[in-house]
């Protein structure tokens, strides 16, 4: 079987789902994958797959550029002749699924969210909508991974109810990030671990570490990140006098955070906006951590208050300092019981394993 993957980059795709595509190939598919050129094409076809470069920017809305970019694919489905069409994000997800509509192709569309698109003007909201409910009608399946985009898209009817389904996003390699008991340690360690973007809440975390540090000196506060060109990222500036101050201690981003982690006591992810579920707390839960995090977004469905980790209000850090504080003085007995509840929810709910299987399933049943 030929199976042809969408998405915005091919980063997202090695980081997120190469375990996904090594599966696929396992299972004797042929896989090609086709996204906009960056430094991980060389990393997916390692995995085995083919790629093909495509013009696929996220946030370009000119339409003479969306015009080529839909030639472009439409080019890309004929010459490779699918069998399956993988989508992930909004861009492949509607433009490949138009092309498609009166193809005897399956496809297969996942929602990891909407994000900040329909943070925009009514008109760009109802064009989103428009578009969903005219492209989605003859596809397979579509998954959507927060409850919050699930339910959106069932009250608006953009996709067919029988069509229509959860699913606990990419899901985590639990053999990958092995469980092992919290650290017993008087002092308590804090990470944030993503890119450093102010809607992820890079700022909220400092300003936390540094209403803490006045009070609490047996507490550690480390982030792994990097400023980036989003318009969302904070400055170099910032970073510079944060590193200044010496309260938080930055790294750059690495390959391989588990030490990082298993060192750690909680992970911290102070979000502002209605992200999926967040990579950096399924790995931080599946070994054990416990996590703070926002009442916004997927990241509710992976923390649950007082049973792995705490739910803090948005744009707080007083309220994210008291919460930290909270955590740093639990009992050792305490924190056990979140490591181990929340080793045993990654497991029932997010074993990547599971989540793959039904891929293949929904593939192999509609034959």
């Amino acid at each position: 079987m030929r199976i042809l993957i969408l998405s915005n980059t091919f980063w997202s795709v090695y980081n997120f789902r190469s375990s996904f595509v090594k599966e696929f190939i396992k299972n004797r598919n042929d896989v090609l994958v086709a996204s906009l050129k960056d430094n991980s094409v060389k990393n997916i076809k390692k995995l085995g797959a083919t790629t093909k470069e495509i013009n696929i920017i996220s946030k370009n809305t000119n339409p003479f550029k969306e015009l080529k970019l839909l030639f472009d694919l439409n080019k890309i489905i004929k010459k490779y002749k699918p069998d399956v069409v993988i989508n992930f994000t909004i861009k492949p997800i509607i433009y490949s699924s138009l092309l498609l509509r009166n193809s005897k192709i399956k496809v297969i569309n996942t929602l990891d969210g909407f994000g900040l698109s329909l943070s925009k003007n009514f008109l760009f909201k109802k064009m989103i909508f428009i578009l969903f409910k005219i492209s989605q009608k003859n596809i397979l399946t579509f998954y959507a991974v927060t409850k919050n985009d699930y339910n959106l898209i069932k009250e608006k009817k953009l996709v067919k109810k029988n069509k229509l389904k959860l699913i606990n996003g990419t899901g985590v390699n639990i053999q990958h990030y092995k469980y092992s008991k919290p650290n017993k340690s008087k002092t308590t360690t804090f990470i944030f671990v993503g890119r450093f973007l102010i809607l992820k809440g890079i700022k909220m975390f400092v300003k936390a570490a540094e209403l803490i540090n006045k009070e609490y000196k047996n507490v550690d506060f480390i982030a792994i990140g990097d400023c980036s060109n989003d318009k969302y990222s904070i400055s170099k500036k910032d970073l510079k006098d944060w590193k200044k101050s010496n309260i938080v201690k930055f790294y750059k981003p690495i390959s391989d955070v588990r030490k990082i982690i298993k060192n750690s006591d909680c992970i911290v992810l102070p979000t502002s906006y209605p992200e999926g579920l967040n990579r950096s707390l399924l790995e931080g839960i599946s070994m054990g951590r416990s996590a703070i995090t926002s009442k916004i977004g997927g990241s509710t469905q992976i923390i649950k208050n007082n049973f792995n980790g705490y739910i803090t209000s948005i744009k707080n850090e007083y309220d994210l300092s008291k919460i930290m504080i909270k955590f740093h003085k639990l009992s050792y007995k305490k924190r056990l019981k979140f490591s181990r509840n929340g080793r045993k929810f990654v497991e029932k709910n997010f074993d990547e394993k599971k989540i793959i299987k039904k891929y293949l399933e929904e593939i192999n049943n509609h034959d």
